[in-house]
């Protein structure tokens, strides 16, 4: 039996888990997610704040984003706007996440 090569492990089919980066300024509301998405085979990454989410989709760490629209400092809508003007996150997905009411969300939304 041989060992694998350099080139095999580079011709390497298996498919990696998809990366979603969940970003909230609520510890338990990250925690929840990430223990719910690992579950399912998902590789979690999290992050507390927008620009620290900037940070990691910079470096293409990440499939999709599920993103707060509520925190301080960079709101979810504002971190969107940056993730879209840039050539490396514009085709990230993202997904907001929210806990407000409707009234508040269409205020918002306006």
């Amino acid at each position: 039996m041989s060992t694998p090569s350099a080139t095999d492990e580079q011709h390497d089919l298996t498919p990696r888990p998809r990366r979603v980066l969940v970003v909230d300024d609520v510890p338990a509301n990250v925690k929840l997610l990430e223990a719910r998405l690992s579950a399912e085979y998902f590789d979690v990454v999290t992050a507390m704040s927008g620009s620290e989410a900037l940070a990691i989709c910079e470096k293409a760490e990440c499939d999709i984003v599920l993103l707060d629209v509520m925190m301080p400092d960079m709101d979810g809508p504002s971190t969107l706007r940056v993730l879209q003007q840039q050539g490396l996150t514009n085709t990230i997905p993202v997904i907001f996440l929210t806990a407000l009411s409707s009234t508040k969300s269409s205020a918002l939304s306006r």
